[in-house]
């Protein structure tokens, strides 16, 4: 067990560098080449692991490039000291899923169950439009069920896409009232573009992978990047569907500089939630840029991404 875990860390530290060094080389890759990269340097490693249980044979000793044997050794030697230091490591790492990631999440959700939403027949033919745009242009399911539309009668700024089986995009009233036509419309084909990309069961793919990993601080890095990434690739889809990124980017400015006035509990609290909506806030001013600049930007071909997939894959098959 202990070499799988140590396995485990090589392969994410070494898939981490990977994808900064085509990142680096490659020059600007768009954001949904971006994204899917991360992701797939993200399941690697536990993919590799399932593999090597069910005793897939690995490469010849001398094709090896790093031996998850000699690690294990080394570790064994530290002593106490070392094998506590490298736990607190890993302990700490499945802390911060459990505190940062799991939880909020689940609190988002149940919050959002607890939600009434009604339907709007107006925002439900624009829902209706921009689905058939995106299934038009192929980037998007051309079977299946289409997303729903419903609004939250609250003051907040909120917009997401909730349901696995029946999609349906929720926006706050809010929200709604502050966005000019064209704001709004990017606001729903983002959200859209979420479905498109797969929607929550494809998050909840990637949560998987995050939890069996949930000790490895390379797979931290990876499942942090590529969140901020796949918002990155869909406001890059809703650009394109609609024609017009600087709505988007007007867009999200609103919503994300907007203070959360349900937030109570105390000071506590409050000051817990304008750290996270600066923290948020700056994120945000960085989907502007990559917005706003998106057409002045030359990107490599798809080949790339094809060509760093399958040279990380032989790379990570050789640590054993």
């Amino acid at each position: 067990m202990t070499q799988l875990l140590l396995a485990n860390l090589l392969h994410g530290a070494v898939a981490l560098t990977w994808a900064l060094g085509v990142r680096q080389w490659a020059g600007p890759l768009s954001a949904t080449l971006w994204a899917d990269l991360l992701r797939f340097c993200l399941a690697l490693p536990p993919l590799l692991a399932a593999l090597q249980l069910l005793g897939m044979a690995g490469p010849p000793p001398w094709l090896h490039s790093l031996r998850v044997g000699r690690w294990t050794e080394a570790l064994l030697d530290t002593g106490w000291l070392g094998q506590t230091l490298v736990g607190g490591l890993l302990g700490g790492t499945a802390l911060l899923f459990v505190v940062q990631e799991a939880a909020p999440v689940w609190r988002l959700r149940r919050g959002k169950a607890q939600a009434t939403a009604e339907r709007d027949s107006d925002l439900a033919a624009e829902t209706e439009s921009l689905v058939l745009r995106l299934r038009q242009t192929g980037l998007a399911p051309s079977r299946g069920r289409s997303p729903q539309v419903r609004v939250v009668q609250t003051d907040s700024y909120s917009a997401g896409l909730v349901g696995i089986v029946e999609p349906t995009v929720v926006a706050s009233r809010g929200l709604l009232a502050a966005l000019d036509p064209g704001e709004r419309e990017a606001t729903l084909a983002h959200e859209l573009a979420h479905w498109a990309r797969g929607g929550n069961l494809r998050v909840l793919g990637v949560w998987a992978l995050r939890a069996v990993q949930a000790v490895n601080p390379a797979a931290l890095i990876l499942f942090r990047m590529m969140l901020e990434a796949e918002e990155a690739a869909c406001d890059e889809l809703a650009a394109r569907v609609t024609g017009r990124p600087a709505a988007l980017a007007s867009a999200l400015l609103k919503a994300h500089s907007h203070p959360d006035s349900s937030e109570d509990g105390g000071a506590f609290r409050r000051a817990q939630a304008e750290i996270a909506r600066r923290g948020q806030l700056a994120s945000t001013r960085a989907r502007v840029t990559l917005l706003l600049a998106a057409g002045g930007q030359a990107h490599p071909s798809p080949l790339v991404l094809a060509a760093a997939m399958v040279g990380l894959a032989g790379l990570l098959w050789s640590i054993r």
